[in-house]
């Protein structure tokens, strides 16, 4: 035997039911403590720059040296 129920509710109101805690009090906290970090990271955002042209600089010199080795072969 098989039941089917369909109940109309809002998310608020089904949370509230099955007494689920409200998500939007740890999202505005969550929120805030970003703010803060984000707010920091010019500090760091140097090093970070300075890290992707190395690395892109590596890449390019690598993708050089395969036709500099076979330029210099001939």
């Amino acid at each position: 035997m098989k039941f089917t129920i369909n109940i109309e509710c809002t998310p608020d109101e089904a949370r509230d039911f099955m007494g689920l805690p409200d998500p939007k009090i740890i999202q505005e906290k969550m929120f805030k403590a970003m703010q803060g970090k984000v707010t920091d990271l010019p500090a760091g955002w140097d090093a970070w720059q300075d890290m992707q042209k190395m690395m892109w600089d590596q890449m390019a010199a690598a993708m050089n040296a395969p036709a500099a080795d076979s330029k210099s072969k001939k």
